[in-house]
C-alpha cells in the first residue's frame, strides 16, 4: 500500500467536500461571503495537493517491472547458471514502459 496515494486520495476527497460545502453555502445564502471564500479556497487547494500526489506519485510494481536484470534472473533460475553463461550488467533487458 502506497502511503503517498492513499494520503493525495483523502486529501482529493476532503478538496471535494470543501468545494460542495462553500457551493452549497453560496447557494442558499448561508453563511458569510468571507467562510464561503475561505471553504472554497481550501477545498480548492486540497483538491490538486490530492490529485497532484496522486499523479506524481510512482506505483511501486511498475518500477521493478520497466527493468530485469539478467544477474539476478540467472541465479534465480538456476543457481549453477554463472558457471555456464556469463551474465553481465550489459545483459538486462530493458521493458516498454507500462
Amino acid at each position: 500500500m502506497n502511503l503517498k496515494r492513499t494520503f493525495g486520495t483523502i486529501l482529493t476527497i476532503l478538496g471535494i467536500v470543501g468545494l460542495i460545502y462553500a457551493a452549497i453555502g453560496f447557494v442558499q445564502h448561508s453563511g458569510t461571503p468571507r467562510e464561503l471564500i475561505v471553504y472554497g479556497v481550501l477545498g480548492l487547494i486540497f483538491f490538486f495537493t490530492g490529485i497532484g500526489l496522486v499523479r506524481n506519485t510512482g506505483d511501486v510494481a511498475k518500477m521493478f517491472i520497466k527493468r530485469i536484470d539478467m544477474n539476478s534472473l540467472c541465479f534465480q533460475i538456476n543457481p549453477h547458471f554463472r558457471t555456464t553463461y556469463n551474465c553481465s550488467f550489459r545483459d538486462s533487458i530493458s521493458l516498454p514502459p507500462l
